[in-house]
């Protein structure tokens, strides 16, 4: 998570996550997903992770809803 995507005094951060089509559809996503929200909450401690992501990637939509994020 970029250092500008942290709010410190509400323990929140803002998730970016972007994958080449060299490497979509071979789990990179799933995996850097799950990794930088690991990070986020347990090596940094926040308690609030979210992120935007535009109705027409269903791709991205449908990675996102299977790691919970609603």
């Amino acid at each position: 998570i970029p250092q500008a995507a942290i709010d410190w005094v509400n323990r929140s951060g803002e998730l970016h996550l972007m994958v080449g089509p060299q490497a979509q559809g071979r789990g990179v996503g799933t995996f850097a997903l799950s990794a930088m929200v690991g990070h986020a909450f347990l090596d940094l401690g926040l308690r609030r992770v979210e992120l935007c992501v535009l109705d027409s990637n269903e791709r991205a939509r449908r990675l996102y809803e299977k790691a919970g994020f609603a």
